[in-house]
């Protein structure tokens, strides 16, 4: 999270702060828990301990949370995900909006932090926030960009093709880091 000016083409950065140790996978794997536990508790069968399962279920976990961005639901379908002694188990779920968010609220506290930390670092009212650029993978996710509006009292900024902005922001940092951009 970065605070800064725009001022007739000069960049002011105010106040950064994040925690490099969140991202989307940490939404996948906390949801891909979720429904491994409720797997266990219908059927007895631990699905934690299988590699194979648990892979699936996080890459399902990953395409509801993509899901739900836009829709209410999320419909998690993963036939032949173990067996047991009855033979072939399989998950069948809907994951809602509500469920996702209530599964992660832990997470999305840890979001609200570094937003909270830089305005108190640069001395900043929430009010003096003119706008919100979100960008990254996750950023389109709908409960992040609550937790914004929440805290700053501003609507993000929609933008297309946000990879392509976290590839050139980076392209830049390192160029200046290697001392060939200078402006």
């Amino acid at each position: 999270v970065s605070l800064l000016e725009i001022n007739d083409g000069a960049v002011t950065v105010y106040s950064s702060h994040g925690d490099p140790a969140l991202g989307g996978a940490d939404w996948d794997s906390t949801i891909a828990d979720c429904l491994a536990d409720e797997f266990l508790k219908y059927h007895g069968i631990e699905l934690k301990r299988d590699p194979h399962a648990v892979h699936r279920l996080r890459t399902a976990a990953e395409e509801a949370r993509k899901q739900l961005t836009n829709q209410p639901k999320a419909l998690i379908n993963l036939p032949f995900i173990t067996s047991g002694a009855a033979g072939p188990r399989h998950l069948n779920v809907t994951l809602t909006r509500e469920k996702f968010e209530a599964e992660t609220s832990s997470l999305n506290a840890r979001l609200s932090l570094p937003i909270e930390r830089v305005l108190a670092d640069a001395g900043m009212d929430k009010l003096k926030v003119d706008s919100v650029l979100m960008i990254g993978g996750s950023s389109a996710m709908r409960v992040l960009k609550d937790t914004v509006r929440r805290i700053v009292g501003s609507v993000p900024i929609e933008v297309d093709n946000t990879s392509h902005l976290v590839a050139l922001g980076a392209a830049l940092q390192a160029g200046h880091l290697a001392g060939d951009v200078h402006d």
